[in-house]
This record gives C-alpha cells, structure tokens and sequence, in this order.
C-alpha cells in the first residue's frame, strides 16, 4: 500500500510539472489574402512564458500547392540570429519550401547578450508569401501548422540538456478558435476578423495605428505599418 502511495505521488508530481510546462510556449499564424494581388501572407507566432525562454525553434507551415504557389519566407532575423564574441553576425538555416510544407528553422546565440534567450508575446518566427493564381473569396484549404522536423530533430530548445526540450510537452500550436492548429486567415482589411469589411474595420485600424501589435489582415495595403493610408484602403474596399 505505501509502495503505491509513493508511485501514485511520483506520477501527479511528473502530470503538475508537464502540465506546467504544457503552457511554456503557443505556436499560432494569421494569414491574409488579397484577390486584388492574387497573394497570401502568412506570419507565425509564439507566445514564450519567461521561465521557459527559448534558444531555438522550428516550425512547418503545411498548404495545398495545388492552390498556392509559394514565393518566399523569411525568419525573423531581428530576434533569431548568431553573434561570435566580436559581434559578427553569422547566416545560418534559411526557410526551406518542401513542396506542400515550409520549414522555418531558428536560433538565438549571442555572448554579449544576457541573457541570449527569447521570450515574450507575439514574438514573430517567420513570414511566408504565396501566389494565388485562380479563385478568389477565402480559401479552400486550410494552411496548418506543426513542428518544424521530426524527432530526434530538436525544435523548441531552452537548454543544452535532453530535458530542455519542449517539443512533446511544452509547445501548443493553438488555433484560436478556427480548428486544431490551423491558421487564421482572411482578406486583407478585416481587421477585427468578423469575416466581413465594414466601417468597423476602419474604426479597429484607428485603434492599432502607431502600434505593432496587429493581425497582418489588418494591414490593408500590406505595406508592413498601419496607418491612416490603410483606413483609406478599407473605405475603397466598401465603395
């Protein structure tokens, strides 16, 4: 009896701890598509709890070719980059287009820094671009996302140890409320994402104006900023 107390101890102290560490980092993208431009952008997130701040990540955007060709990706290199000791950046791991999947790959290694981890809201891992050449309207398949490569592949790192690794207890690829990690897309403009563009829109852009901290289908004219030229593009939308 106290050998299976003691068991029974042991397995809801390792559930607490993977249930804690089940949080440490959600993985999620928003996409927008423009018929106008005939294109979909895609930017991918996470939100990393501080006490799990991350060294590396790896992350695979998977779409139908058969609807989307792919253009180009980029990690942000802002936040994911190698230094050496005297400051020189090093290029490493460029976004890799599989056919049906990107493989978006990133690190954070620099001495001077303290410390070199990444952690924080909305902490942008890459971009992805793709051309719709026919249809229009939202799209037919769904982009979805998962764990960059396969184990023993190593994706979500936040230390030099086996036990640092998140990938099977630490990483959630949410889908915020569209399905189980899918990415949540729609047409430029509609900026509060009701699926509709309205003068709504133009009342939520003049809230995010300034900040950084918007949806990439509330950047109308995709010009990477919000401003007063995207109310703009929102009001020749209803016109």
């Amino acid at each position: 009896m106290k050998r299976n107390l003691i068991v029974l101890s042991c397995l809801l102290v390792l559930l607490a701890f993977n249930g804690s560490q089940a949080m440490a980092v959600d993985v999620y993208g928003e996409g927008a598509y423009s018929d106008t431009n005939k294109d979909v952008q895609v930017c991918i997130y996470a939100d990393i709890d501080g006490s799990q701040a991350l060294r590396s990540f790896g992350v695979k955007l998977i779409y139908d070719p058969g609807e989307l060709n792919y253009i180009s990706s980029t990690k942000n290199d802002g936040v994911w980059y190698l230094k050496d000791e005297g400051g020189d950046l090093h290029k490493y791991g460029d976004p890799e287009d599989v056919g049906g999947a990107v493989v978006i790959i990133g690190g954070v290694l620099d001495p001077n820094a303290n410390p070199d981890k990444v952690s924080g809201n909305r902490v942008l891992l890459g971009t992805v671009w793709f051309a719709r050449p026919s249809g229009s309207g939202p799209l037919t398949h769904d982009l979805t996302l998962e764990l960059g490569k396969d184990a023993p592949y190593a994706n979500f790192v936040v230390g030099p140890n086996p036990a640092d690794v998140l990938d099977l207890i630490g990483v959630t690829f949410i889908d915020h409320g569209d399905g189980a990690a899918k990415v949540k897309v729609r047409e430029r403009g509609d900026a509060n994402g009701d699926h509709f563009i309205t003068s709504a829109d133009m009342f939520a852009i003049q809230s995010l104006i300034g900040g950084n901290m918007y949806k990439c289908f509330a950047d109308c004219n995709a010009d990477g900023y919000m401003t007063s030229a995207d109310m703009f593009c929102v009001s020749n939308k209803i016109n």
